[in-house]
C-alpha cells in the first residue's frame, strides 16, 4: 500500500530537500531502482565542500542519530514446515494390512508472524525506542527552521506503523504414498504449493494512516507499488519427508510402533515473483552522496529528492529481502530422528462394547535438523569510537584538512549505509532440535470417524557459526540467530470411509488452529484428504 511507503520515506526523511509529495513522481520508470543492483554509489560533481556538508549534517542533528541502531534484530522469522502441520498425520497410517497413497488439498495462514519476541515490527526495529524517536524528533525540528512550510510529526508517524506485521499462505497439494512389508512400512510424501508473504496492517490502521497521510488517487500505481515492494511469491515444491517403522507392540487394544524419520531437501522453485515479487539478497549496498545531496537540496534541484528517494526504496527492497524473502522447505538441512506411533482403545479403561469405536491415536517424533549455509543478515556491534575519534563540531573549516574533512564524511555515508543496509554473508547454520507429538481422541465407525485432538511443536534456538565475511567487522551473532519457538494448536476433523472388494477410500476433512505459541505466529490449516488403500 502506498501508506506503507509513506512509512519509510518518514522514517528516513532525514535531508531538507525530501518531502512527502509523490503524485510527480513514477518509482516504477526510474532506471535508477531498475539499475540499482549494479550500483554502489550515487556520484555527482558537487560544489559544497564536505567540512560544510558535515556542519550542516551536524546541525540538523543527523550525526547524532546515525549513532543509534535502527535494527534490533535481524534473523529470519521462525516457520513451521508444511511437512510437520497435523493434517499430513492420516487417521488410518496406523493400519497394519494397507498399502496406499494419498492425494491432500491444504491452506495454511500464518496471520502475524512473530519477528522473535511478539508479532509487531517494533520488536525488529528501532521504530519505538525512545532514544532513537528522541534523536529523531530533534532531525525534524531543525528541518522546520529550515523549511517553508515544513509540518510533519516524525514520533506520531512511526506509531501508526509500529505493529505493522507479516503474514504468509500456503496453498498447495500433498502427495504421499505408504507400502508395508512384513513388520516393516515406508511412507514418503511430498508438498507442491504457493507460498505468499506480505506486510499487514489492520483496517483499523489502514484508516488511521490515511487519514494521517491521505488516500492513494491512483489505485493502479498503488497496486504496482504494493507487487513491487511489499508481496514476495514463489511456487514449486518442498522438502521430502520420509518414514521407516515396524510393529514392536500389538495387542486386541493396543498397538505401539517405532521408526526413524527423515527430511530430504528436495525443494526448489519453479517461479518466483508470480503475483508480487522476487526480492534477491544479492544486491550491492547503495551509498548515499551527501555532499551533491545537500549541494543540490540547497540548489533546489530535483535530482536530490529522486536520488533520496531511490536510497529509501532501496532500503524498503532490502528489509523486504529480510523479512519477505523465504525459501521453499527449510533452507536446505537435511534431519533426521526417531518416531514413534501408537493407538489405544477406550475399552481398556472401559470394557464396554461401544468403547472398542473410542481410540487414542498419538505420533512422536524428534528430529535434528543438520546444517547447512545459509545466506543471512548481520549489522555490526554498536561501536561508537569512530564518532568520538573525530571533530564533527570544528568551527574552523580549515582545522580539518580537505583530506580529513573528505574521509569524515565518508565515514558518515558509510555509517547510513551501515545502519539501514544489513551486511548479506553466508554462514553455517545449525537449526537445532525439533519436537513434535500430536494426540487425537476418535470415534472410528464402519463408514464416518470424528476426531478432536492437540497438537504440539516446539524447536530449539539455531546457532550460527562459520561466518564467511572480512574478519575487521564485528559482527552481531545474537541479533542474527533464530530464537526457539513452540505452538500449541487443537486440531479436528470429520472422516468418510469407502470400502470396495479390493481397495478402501477414505475421505476427510481437516482442520487446526493456534491457541498459544511463541517465538512463531498463530496460524490455521485446512486440509481435503483423499486416502486409497489396498
Amino acid at each position: 500500500m502506498k501508506q506503507i511507503y509513506s512509512f519509510f520515506l518518514a522514517l528516513f526523511l532525514l535531508l531538507p530537500s525530501l518531502s512527502m509529495a509523490m503524485d510527480d513522481y513514477d518509482i516504477f520508470n526510474d532506471p535508477y531502482i531498475e539499475n540499482l543492483v549494479s550500483q554502489n554509489t550515487w556520484s555527482f560533481k558537487s560544489n559544497i565542500s564536505p567540512f560544510d556538508a558535515i556542519q550542516l549534517l551536524l546541525e540538523l542533528g543527523i550525526i547524532d542519530l546515525l549513532q543509534e541502531d535502527f535494527f534490533l534484530r535481524t534473523n529470519p522469522l521462525n516457520e513451521r514446515e508444511n511437512l510437520d502441520l497435523p493434517f499430513n498425520l492420516a487417521h488410518r497410517y496406523s493400519c497394519d494390512h494397507c498399502n496406499g497413497f494419498g492425494f491432500y488439498l491444504f491452506f495454511n495462514q500464518v496471520t502475524r508472524m512473530h519477528f522473535c519476541n511478539n508479532g509487531s515490527i517494533n520488536s525488529y526495529l528501532a521504530i519505538s525506542q525512545n532514544e532513537f524517536l528522541t534523536k529523531l524528533e530533534t532531525v525534524f525540528i531543525q528541518l522546520k527552521k529550515i523549511i517553508e512550510d515544513f509540518d510533519f510529526d516524525a514520533t506520531a508517524a512511526l506509531q501508526l506503523f509500529k505493529d505493522l506485521t507479516v503474514q504468509e499462505r500456503q496453498l498447495g497439494f500433498m502427495f504421499n504414498g505408504y507400502r508395508k512389508r512384513g513388520k516393516w512400512r515406508t511412507r514418503a510424501w511430498i508438498p507442491m504449493y504457493y507460498l505468499e508473504r506480505n506486510y499487514f496492517l489492520t483496517p483499523e490502521e489502514q484508516h488511521n494512516i490515511e487519514e494521517a497521510f491521505g488516500r492513494a488517487e491512483d489505485q493502479d500505481e498503488q497496486n504496482r507499488f504494493v507487487e513491487s515492494f511489499l508481496i514476495s511469491d514463489k511456487m514449486g515444491f518442498g522438502d521430502t519427508r520420509v518414514e521407516w517403522d515396524r510393529t514392536f507392540k500389538k495387542g486386541q487394544n493396543m498397538a505401539m510402533r517405532l521408526g526413524i524419520m527423515a527430511t530430504i531437501p528436495t525443494a526448489f522453485s519453479l517461479a518466483k515473483g508470480l503475483k508480487g515479487s522476487h526480492f534477491s539478497n544479492n544486491f550491492c549496498r547503495p551509498v548515499l552522496d551527501l555532499a551533491t545531496l545537500v549541494d543540490e537540496a540547497s540548489a533546489k534541484q530535483d535530482v536530490s529528492e529522486t536520488e533520496a528517494k531511490n536510497f529509501l526504496l532501496a532500503t524498503l527492497k532490502s528489509l523486504s529481502a529480510q523479512l519477505l524473502e523465504t525459501p521453499m522447505g527449510n533452507g536446505g538441512h537435511f534431519g533426521i530422528g526417531p518416531l514413534m506411533y501408537s493407538k489405544t482403545r477406550l475399552n481398556t479403561i472401559i470394557e464396554r462394547p461401544w468403547t472398542r469405536n473410542f481410540l487414542w491415536r498419538s505420533r512422536m517424533s524428534l528430529e535434528y535438523l543438520l546444517p547447512a549455509h545459509e545466506r543471512r543478515f548481520f549489522i555490526q556491534k554498536k561501536d561508537l569510537s569512530g564518532f568520538t575519534s573525530r571533530n564533527f563540531a570544528a568551527t574552523d573549516p580549515t582545522a580539518p584538512t580537505p583530506e580529513q574533512a573528505r574521509d569524515d564524511l565518508d565515514f558518515i555515508e558509510r555509517t547510513l549505509t551501515d545502519r539501514l543496509f544489513p551486511y548479506k554473508f553466508d554462514a553455517l547454520i545449525y537449526p537445532g532440535l525439533i519436537y513434535r507429538s500430536t494426540s487425537k481422541f476418535m470415534y472410528e465407525g464402519c463408514r464416518w470417524c470424528f476426531y478432536l485432538g492437540t497438537d504440539f511443536w516446539a524447536k530449539t534456538p539455531e546457532k550460527i557459526k562459520n561466518i564467511r565475511a572480512p574478519q575487521h567487522l564485528s559482527l552481531n551473532v545474537d541479533i542474527a540467530t533464530k530464537c526457539s519457538a513452540w505452538q500449541s494448536k487443537f486440531i479436528g476433523g470429520i472422516v468418510h470411509k469407502i470400502r470396495r472388494a479390493s481397495r478402501e477410500w477414505t475421505l476427510s476433512l481437516n482442520a487446526d488452529k493456534t491457541y498459544m505459541s511463541g517465538g512463531i505466529g498463530e496460524d490455521f490449516t485446512f486440509s481435503f484428504n483423499i486416502d486409497v488403500e489396498f
